[in-house]
């Protein structure tokens, strides 16, 4: 991996995930917080105002108080920096902007590099799958699902990359 400004690299799990859910990873340079956005300080928020002190038996009861504090004060107070109350900007500005949930959940998944052996397979996990012929002694990145254990379908993309996947 590379650290670029211009033109970073990413992890392919966490590309895929941005591509799932329908986002764009914008990066941030190091050592550089006034680039994080605003939400990098909404859960030092809750624990500084709704939770510092308190003790609850239990979870179904610290939600229950959350949930309280969020109608009755989180809602209600006048931002900082818009300073606007926290919910009828939501309305107003934000809540016109979302999108719907994907109707999957996220496929987890492995990725790494693999070199196609001379008798057209690749080894993943210590198990060998079948490749084109085309790619014999070609570097391709291969992905696979560790919660299956079962046969595998191999698909060929358009950038020569392997997508390993295993079926129930």
């Amino acid at each position: 991996m590379r650290a670029c400004f211009y033109d970073p690299d990413s992890h392919e799990v966490y590309l895929a995930f941005a591509a799932h859910w329908g986002f764009t990873p914008l990066p941030t340079q190091p050592r550089h917080p006034q680039e994080n956005g605003k939400q990098e300080r909404s859960g030092g928020y809750v624990k500084d105002n709704a939770l510092k002190g308190r003790r609850f038996e239990s979870l179904a009861a610290q939600n229950a108080f959350l949930q309280h504090w969020n109608r009755t004060i989180a809602r209600l107070r006048i931002h900082g920096t818009t300073r606007r109350q926290v919910w009828t900007h939501f309305v107003e500005t934000e809540q016109r902007a979302l999108q719907p949930l994907a109707a999957t959940a996220f496929p987890i998944f492995t990725s790494g590099a693999r070199t196609v052996h001379a008798d057209g397979h690749v080894e993943v996990d210590g198990s060998f799958y079948p490749v084109p012929l085309a790619l014999l002694g070609q570097g391709v990145r291969v992905q696979w699902d560790a919660r299956h254990w079962c046969p595998v379908i191999a698909q060929l993309n358009l950038y020569n990359q392997l997508r390993v996947r295993r079926e129930r």
